[in-house]
């Protein structure tokens, strides 16, 4: 009988350079479940490293203005000054801010958001990307939103990588972004 050879599976951790994203743009649910959340997505949003070009676009229906992406300064007054409401279909400022992360190389999308519906059956026409974007998400409800589900219409959207839950959610997000600090080395 011939004997069965053994293998070895060998791991290497080495230091590697996170690239930041030149385009961040940030696409807050404007629904209800982030009512209360001001101060926490403040926190967030002032923890983007500089040098790291960041819009924000709210996805509310009652605002249709909100879906421009803003400067943080502007995004962070509307933020306060607003009424967060209902439920909101953030498809739209998805798939928009999604064009515009495109538009550039190493552009990124960081979509905040509440409950989303099991499948949305809208459609939206997308301008092709010059640069494919990186999707991240951060989901404030317990049971995660399948965004595969959620973008089958898009399917050049995604796939999203999850920001890890550990504390608040400004905490855990501003941790996220702290990865893209121009001294930060990740493993």
């Amino acid at each position: 009988k011939g004997q069965v050879a053994k293998r070895y599976v060998v791991e290497t951790i080495k230091p590697i350079c996170v690239k930041p994203p030149k385009n961040l743009i940030v696409v807050l649910d404007g629904s209800s479940a982030l009512a209360g959340q001001t101060k926490e997505i403040t926190e967030a949003l002032l923890s983007v490293p500089k040098g790291v070009l960041t819009s924000v676009m709210v996805a509310s229906d009652e605002q249709q203005k909100v879906l421009e992406p803003l400067a943080v300064k502007s995004g962070i007054k509307l933020i306060t000054d607003m009424k967060f409401l209902g439920g909101q279909d953030n498809l739209q400022a998805v798939v928009k801010a999604s064009e515009i992360a495109g538009e550039s190389a190493n552009g990124a999308v960081l979509w905040i958001h509440g409950p989303q519906p099991a499948f949305n059956r809208e459609i939206y026409i997308m301008s092709q990307y010059s640069n494919i974007p990186a999707f991240y998400e951060y989901s404030i409800d317990s049971g995660e939103t399948d965004t595969l589900e959620f973008f089958k219409n898009h399917s050049e959207i995604g796939p999203f990588s999850q920001i890890p839950k550990g504390g608040s959610m400004g905490k855990d997000i501003a941790n996220f972004l702290s990865r893209w600090r121009s001294n930060r080395i990740n493993y």
